[in-house]
């Protein structure tokens, strides 16, 4: 996993040393990988707290995941949801919580603070096959 945390921001970043510590894994892994990161490296749908992803990075890293048949999946936190996206063209997923969920407002597009939830979390399965099955 990768530490995207940036120290009294709300939202990640994937620093340069991350990006070279995630292309020499890469390298040397003969088997399917997971990526696991805390803030997203995709959009989640709400044009009004884009800095609850990782802003920057995501980028770079994109053109490497895409350079690499072995990343399976990336798997993130952060947003207490669970979410599912494609990025880089693989699957990416954010998890939900065991702390309260963000109250989304669909109709404003954004998040209007906390709400109770049902705590809630996420177990990956990944066969041999990198196949990737998921439980919430």
């Amino acid at each position: 996993g990768i530490d995207t945390l940036e120290p009294g921001q709300v939202g990640g970043s994937i620093r340069p040393e991350k990006l070279d510590w995630i292309r020499e894994a890469l390298l040397h892994s003969e088997k399917p990988v997971l990526i696991l990161m805390h803030h997203p490296p995709y959009p989640f749908g709400h044009a009004d707290n884009p800095d609850m992803q990782c802003t920057d990075g995501s980028d770079a890293l994109a053109e490497m995941i895409r350079k690499n048949a072995r990343v399976a999946a990336i798997l993130c936190g952060h947003l207490h949801l669970m979410t599912s996206s494609i990025f880089a063209d693989v699957t990416a997923l954010s998890a939900p919580s065991v702390a309260p969920a963000f109250k989304l407002d669909i109709g404003d597009s954004k998040l209007t603070g906390w709400c109770p939830s049902s705590p809630a979390f996420a177990l990956h399965f990944l066969d041999r096959n990198a196949a990737l099955t998921t439980h919430i």
